[in-house]
């Protein structure tokens, strides 16, 4: 029983990691490798901006 558990419970995990890959980590190396520096000047210029992006990080803290 606590095999079988611990089979499912690992699956679980690696589905986690590999959406958090596809969803979060592959679009974010996609948005900043291919910008402009005046895009990313103007998305760090922005103050709505620096708080969504700060509450996003203290959330996934």
């Amino acid at each position: 029983m606590l095999k079988d558990s611990s089979k499912s419970f690992r699956g679980v995990w690696f589905a986690a990691v590999i959406f958090f890959a596809v969803c979060v980590i592959f679009p974010l190396l996609c948005a900043f490798l291919t910008p402009d520096a005046a895009d990313v000047k103007s998305v760090f210029a922005s103050a709505v901006l620096r708080t969504a992006m700060r509450n996003t990080v203290i959330e996934c803290l």
